[in-house]
């Protein structure tokens, strides 16, 4: 090899950098692990994160819309997703929802005169802020919060690794083509068996009570975060892309990166707001009373 050739291994451990599924794997695992740690850590690091996620998502999403890197729709839409995550960070959630409710109105008269989709800005804006917002409510809702957000993480990677897995290695009949050519129902099968794995690692690990309820909760997650999968892909089928961005090296934009969290959280933020001890917790029992 000549002495001015490129190194293409990933980290200096002879990985080539040029294989998708070598970048998937590294970016996965460095995310992950960013996740996981900012999610420890709570406060303002957690609120910043999800600030910058979130302006993100949006830049994303008006692109869709619009077609566009930059427009005033994406200030707008940004702007607004981020002030209200970083209200809600403060706990000031009355404020965090009026914010929404505002830049969704304004979002939608902006696509109009872009002649962009009103109803997609309006969707947007609540789309992407209120599952943010919800996760920084369930990391103190609960006893059980930092582990809550630890099961939520580990549910729904568990379910994207397992399904896109089952879908490679295993194939066979397409699940929804119509929505997402790629997806088989073995792949769906084992986004079940990984939101099982990932759920129940957490629960076993802080001690709960009844396993086998969190196996349960946890296959719910499963379904809902391969609903929340399927619901992208329509969008991005709708709008002719293949996926929402390149920021992250094998996955995509943000939005492809986290369409099945934003269902996950949605719906255990809802779980906690009915049983307050959490999807760990034992409050169901009282619930059912």
């Amino acid at each position: 090899m000549s002495a001015h050739s490129e190194d293409k291994s990933a980290f200096g451990i002879g990985l080539d950098w040029r294989d998708p599924l070598v970048r998937r794997i590294v970016s996965g695992v460095l995310l992950a692990a960013l996740g996981l740690f900012v999610s420890a850590e709570g406060g303002w690091l957690l609120t910043a994160w999800l600030t910058l996620i979130g302006a993100r998502m949006a830049f994303e999403w008006a692109r869709l819309l619009t077609g566009m890197s930059w427009t005033l729709l994406t200030l707008i839409m940004g702007g607004t997703v981020a002030a209200a995550v970083l209200v809600g960070g403060w706990g000031r959630y009355e404020i965090a929802f009026a914010i929404v409710a505002a830049g969704a109105a304004l979002g939608a008269v902006i696509a109009n005169r872009l002649h962009a989709d009103p109803d997609g800005a309006a969707l947007g804006v609540p789309y992407l802020a209120l599952p943010l917002i919800a996760f920084e409510w369930l990391g103190g809702a609960t006893p059980w919060s930092t582990a809550t957000l630890y099961w939520m993480l580990l549910t729904t990677w568990g379910t994207d690794t397992f399904a896109w897995a089952g879908g490679k290695l295993i194939g066979g009949p397409r699940l929804w083509p119509e929505v997402s050519p790629k997806k088989t129902w073995a792949g769906m099968a084992g986004g079940f068996l990984g939101g099982l794995t990932g759920g129940l690692i957490v629960g076993i690990a802080v001690g709960v009570e009844q396993p086998l309820i969190v196996a349960g909760l946890s296959l719910v997650a499963a379904a809902v975060a391969q609903v929340g999968d399927l619901a992208e892909s329509g969008l991005k089928r709708r709008f002719h892309v293949k996926d929402a961005g390149q920021i992250i090296p094998g996955h995509g934009g943000v939005l492809d990166r986290l369409d099945s969290m934003i269902a996950v959280v949605v719906v255990t933020a809802v779980y906690t707001i009915i049983v307050p001890a959490g999807p760990l917790g034992e409050g169901w029992q009282e619930w059912l009373k």
